[in-house]
């Protein structure tokens, strides 16, 4: 949500809150986080970065969606495929129990749709000196 449609409707939203007790929570991806920031200059806010999850935790949030433990081997495998991006473990587990591959085999796994999605998205957001 980083076009100016989004960020215009942000600001009004903004302006019509600012006598009232408001949360606004938005995220943004570290190329547009400065036109989000703009946004909120004048006003008070905070950033929290998010960090990619850790190997652990990675291998946590696998076995909590799977509903029982994996081997090692995959949630290494997950842990280096995903960098640690919870949405992608989620789907990456996901497939890997409807029988789209074996969960030692991270790897062969196909790139879920939602996230292949999301990467086309974010590919067709950057400029063309990105691209």
């Amino acid at each position: 949500m980083c076009d100016s449609g989004s960020l215009q409707v942000l600001a009004e939203l903004y302006a019509a809150s600012a006598e009232l007790p408001t949360c606004i929570i938005g995220s943004a991806l570290p190329e547009n986080e400065e036109r989000y920031l703009q946004l909120f200059d004048a006003n008070p806010h905070t950033v929290v970065a998010l960090r990619p999850l850790s190997r652990m935790q990675v291998a946590r949030l696998a076995e909590a969606i799977a509903c029982q433990p994996l081997p090692e081997a995959a949630t290494a495998a997950l842990s280096e495929r995903t960098h640690g991006n919870p949405l992608f473990v989620k789907h990456l587990v996901q497939d890997m129990y409807a029988g789209v591959g074996d969960v030692t085999e991270v790897s062969e796994v196909p790139l879920p749709l939602t996230v292949g999605v999301a990467v086309q998205s974010h590919l067709d957001n950057l400029g063309p000196s990105l691209k």
